[in-house]
């Protein structure tokens, strides 16, 4: 019974370890896939057209409104800019700002946002303008967290800060069942020297 509790006790904590190093690794790679960033490089086909598609941000700042930026989608038309989407922006820096994906699923093609500004956060196009997406599918969930986890406001800290928190606890966890171990063994080496 002892030997099961060791056992237990080794193997729990590496099992705890690589399902949250696997998480984070899972999650890294869907924002490097989705999170469109520079905007000014991002490109995307909204309505399958097979025409590229804009996507800028607008300092719109006035004498009353001094920091009112818009993040916008324009459709390519002829050469000529048809707004579809316009949005608050956050452009502090590269981890506090309005994060943007471009997706395809089941031939539908949808936007996702991440920030902490925007009401409606889901978006798809529906053949004739984007429409907000009241049920997101579990892929979209993902990716809106996938990019939240690349912001200040949504696991970023978190998500740099856990192996300097996580492997050294390990270290000290397995360090002292280890001084565990070698007083249990020599606490029973010696009751068995006893005459």
């Amino acid at each position: 019974m002892k030997k099961v509790f060791f056992l237990i006790a080794l193997i729990i904590p590496i099992i705890v370890f690589f399902s949250i190093k696997y998480h984070f690794e899972y999650y890294d790679s869907l924002g490097k896939k989705y999170d469109c960033y520079p905007i000014k490089d991002c490109k995307f086909d909204i309505n399958g057209d097979s025409i590229t598609d804009f996507v800028e941000t607008v300092d719109e700042s006035t004498r009353n409104d001094k920091f009112n930026y818009r993040l916008k989608v324009f459709l390519n038309e002829n050469n000529a800019k048809k707004e579809i989407l316009n949005l608050k922006y956050e452009p502090t820096d590269n981890t506090y700002r309005t994060h943007i994906a471009f997706v395809i699923e089941n031939d539908k093609r949808k936007i996702v946002i991440y920030d902490t500004l925007n009401e409606h956060q889901f978006f798809y196009w529906n053949g004739q303008f984007l429409k907000h997406n009241d049920s997101p599918s579990p892929k979209e969930k993902q990716i809106r967290k996938a990019l939240g986890y690349n912001d200040d406001t949504g696991g970023f800290r978190t998500k740099i800060f856990y192996p300097f928190f996580i492997i050294p606890m390990m270290f000290v966890y397995y360090f002292i069942l280890f001084l565990v171990s070698i007083i249990y063994y020599y606490k029973k080496l010696t009751n068995n020297d006893l005459p």
